[in-house]
């Protein structure tokens, strides 16, 4: 699954099902690790939204408020940023 979502050449909708499925089947201390290049290297803004949503339930606050200073659309990461702040 990771090797998916990593991946450019992938489309879409399989890439955002990867980085979805890898959260839900990766031991909670991996997921952050895991995602965190997709987070930060995903040329697609939705790739990263969905890396970010699924950090933000896993405690990777502090990588997705980083990357959410980064973002070029304030809007992309805001659910997941608010998720954080709970």
């Amino acid at each position: 699954m990771l090797r998916l979502a990593r991946s450019e050449q992938t489309p879409l909708a399989v890439r955002l099902s990867a980085v979805r499925g890898a959260a839900r089947v990766l031991p909670a201390d991996q997921v952050a690790p895991a995602l965190q290049p997709v987070l930060e290297g995903a040329k697609d803004g939705h790739v990263r939204r969905a890396a970010a949503e699924a950090l933000s339930n896993h405690g990777g606050c502090m990588l997705v408020r980083a990357q959410a200073a980064r973002e070029d659309d304030p809007q992309r990461l805001h659910r997941a940023v608010q998720r954080c702040g709970r």
